[in-house]
């Protein structure tokens, strides 16, 4: 039979651990938004000065340089802000950390570029 009280006591738990989970949340947001600024808004507002006029991301390839195009700016917007702002870190993500993502989609950008080539030149 269906037991209305387990089914209440069941919504009282899962409510409860959702407004855990989001607290936790909101305080790791609350840290890294001090620590790097608002680094997402200003990708979007580069990418906006850059492309004034919008772009087109009409095929898989430029999905993909689109999104490593974007990570790369929020981790040079990090460096940034680690390097050259007078205030402490407050999540423990050293500059050097930082860097490597950067070099990491770089390396990745430059993959897909590569390979993007051969499939260009075996056109030819």
């Amino acid at each position: 039979m269906f037991d209305t009280r387990q089914l209440l006591e069941l919504n009282k738990r899962v409510s409860s651990s959702v407004i855990t989970v989001l607290e936790q949340w909101t305080a790791t947001y609350k840290k890294k938004n001090a620590n790097y600024g608002n680094s997402w808004l200003l990708s979007g507002q580069t990418m906006s000065l850059w492309f004034p006029q919008g772009i087109t991301l009409d095929t898989p390839r430029k999905f993909i340089m689109h999104g490593l195009i974007v990570r790369m700016l929020d981790k040079l917007i990090r460096a940034a802000h680690i390097e050259l702002t007078s205030e402490k870190d407050k999540v423990g993500e050293l500059s050097s950390d930082t860097f490597g993502d950067l070099g990491v989609y770089s390396f990745m950008a430059s993959a897909e570029s590569a390979s993007n080539k051969a499939t260009v030149k075996s056109y030819d």
